[in-house]
């Protein structure tokens, strides 16, 4: 993060100068979110706004920094007034992906496809297409557009991760097996893949194996909830071991965790 705290150093000395220099402030934003200070982000894209109401920039970032937070009407306002002053591919794709979480899957589609019919070459929208068309259940055009993505730009670990769950869902564990080793050997600490992985070996009955993934996946995330609960389906998880300390804390925390991996975590701490 080097170069990124460099950058802030400048951006920060150059508001020093001129307070309201906007594309310092929507700058200074970007880099606050790479850092993962993200009030101190939304609050420079809130002020470029604030002194430009029709800047794309500042009001698309802002949008996808909100959809971050989970604030999602708040985003789509932002996202909508960005596609108002000027409707590029990246706004479209953005306010998409803001509607897929707000439940409104088919409407997401639409503006997946608004985004590609301006840029047929944009390969994020047909990854987020991709997810678009998974949460519909349309898994053979979901599998289409992540290939259809990664033949524009191969180099996405996240493409390939959601593609082995494509394929899984297709009933085509080995060709989602060998996606998942194709997203790891791009990003190797992908801990969300590696948890993937095991699962599938744990499916497959390659327990050693899957025990050697999930384990990693705990050196790079020892709060990754979902990977203690595939621990104890692969492996025999000792009493009094630090995975089970590990597993009543998150238990004992449940707004750090999904209602789903709390669910998960008292089944694992039950089979233990």
């Amino acid at each position: 993060m080097g170069r990124v705290d460099d950058a802030l150093a400048i951006h920060e000395l150059v508001l020093s100068l001129r307070p309201d220099h906007l594309e310092t402030l929507n700058n200074r934003g970007v880099a606050f979110q790479w850092l993962g200070r993200l009030e101190e982000a939304l609050a420079s894209f809130q002020r470029a706004v604030e002194l430009s109401p029709d800047h794309v920039e500042a009001l698309n970032n802002r949008g996808v920094l909100l959809k971050t937070l989970g604030r999602f009407e708040e985003a789509l306002a932002s996202l909508d007034r960005a596609i108002q002053v000027r409707p590029s591919p990246f706004a479209l794709n953005n306010r998409a992906n803001v509607l897929r979480e707000l439940g409104r899957p088919e409407a997401a589609l639409v503006g997946h496809d608004l985004a590609l019919e301006a840029d047929p070459r944009f390969a994020e929208a047909l990854a987020d297409r991709a997810l678009t068309l998974w949460s519909l259940g349309r898994l053979a055009e979901a599998l289409a557009s992540c290939d259809a993505s990664l033949a524009i730009n191969p180099r996405q670990s996240k493409v390939l991760n959601h593609r082995g769950i494509v394929l899984l869902g297709l009933n085509r564990p080995h060709d989602a097996l060998d996606s998942y080793d194709q997203a790891l050997a791009l990003s190797p600490d992908y801990v969300e893949a590696l948890a993937n992985r095991a699962m599938l070996l744990t499916e497959l009955g390659r327990l050693k194996e899957a025990q050697a993934s999930v384990e990693r996946a705990l050196e790079i995330a020892p709060g990754a909830a979902r990977a203690y609960y595939i621990l104890t389906l692969c492996s025999r998880v000792a009493p009094g071991s630090p995975a089970i300390d590990a597993m009543r804390r998150l238990v004992g925390a449940p707004e750090r965790i999904s209602r789903d991996d709390h669910i998960h975590l008292r089944y694992a701490l039950a089979k233990a």
